[in-house]
């Protein structure tokens, strides 16, 4: 049908109705089909393995300092973080502001130094340990 008004050159405005139909149907079909065949895997740690363990110790030390800015934080939120980082449970006690402030910026250190090459992540600063 559409073939043949093609050919003729002739197209009413219900083939074009028609042809607009289709051209959706094998639109949605496309897009479908590339959505099935795309990997589900998420990648973005693939290129360093560390990166997680930083990010996590960085939104620890995060909520950590809203904590002592007196903003209020979920204990249940905070304790999960926590679970998914390398800190030991010496962390979980209070600290200093100043020690709060220099881990946070040891793990923006680790994460920048992460993302420009493929170091791992050095821990907590001893500094920053004793002052706990």
């Amino acid at each position: 049908m559409l073939q043949e008004a093609t050919e003729h050159g002739v197209w009413s405005s219900e083939l074009k109705e028609v042809y607009k139909k289709l051209d959706r149907t094998i639109t949605e079909v496309m897009i479908h089909a590339e959505n099935i065949s795309t990997p589900t895997l998420k990648k973005a740690y693939e290129w360093s393995p560390a990166q997680p363990q930083s990010t996590y110790e960085n939104k620890y030390w995060v909520l950590r300092n809203k904590i002592l800015k007196g903003f209020p934080v979920n204990p249940t939120v905070l304790s999960a973080v926590h679970c998914k980082t390398r800190l030991s449970s010496e962390h979980t006690k209070s600290m200093s502001m100043a020690a709060l402030v220099e881990n946070l910026r040891t793990t923006m250190d680790c994460i920048t130094t992460q993302y420009y090459s493929s170091q791992s992540p050095p821990a907590v600063t001893q500094s920053a340990a004793q002052a706990i």
